[in-house]
């Protein structure tokens, strides 16, 4: 009979030769990963800057632009509001003219009709008599 002891060795080494055949190629996998986790990291390093001064740069210039879009948007309002302003003034200063030179028109008009009656009148007396 074969002693235990023996036994208990043979299940060791067979269980030793079994992770050893299991852990070699994972700690292989696990040292190739890092090498292309160094790869990635390296070439983030070098990429990433350039790309982050870009995008600063980049929002620099919306701010400038949205800061520029912003006053002329201003500007226009004040332009409009100007030109309102105005429209309204030239309402009211045609409305005042209008209301001042109605009368004066009216007047004017009817001496027009009276001197062109008298005229016609004077010249024409055979046909009114």
């Amino acid at each position: 009979m074969i002693p235990v002891i023996d036994i208990f060795l043979t299940v060791i080494t067979i269980c030793l030769v079994t992770l050893v055949a299991v852990i070699v190629p994972t700690q292989i996998q696990i040292k190739q990963s890092a090498r292309r986790i160094d790869a990635l990291i390296d070439s983030l390093n070098q990429e990433l800057p350039p790309l982050l001064r870009s995008l600063a740069h980049t929002s620099r210039e919306i701010q400038t632009l949205t800061e520029t879009i912003k006053n002329k948007a201003d500007r226009t309002d004040k332009v409009i509001e100007r030109a309102k302003e105005a429209a309204d003034n030239l309402f009211i200063t045609t409305s005042i003219v209008k209301n001042s030179i109605a009368p004066i028109y009216t007047q004017i008009s009817g001496f027009s009709v009276g001197v062109r009656a008298f005229l016609h009148y004077l010249t024409n007396p055979d046909k009114h008599s």
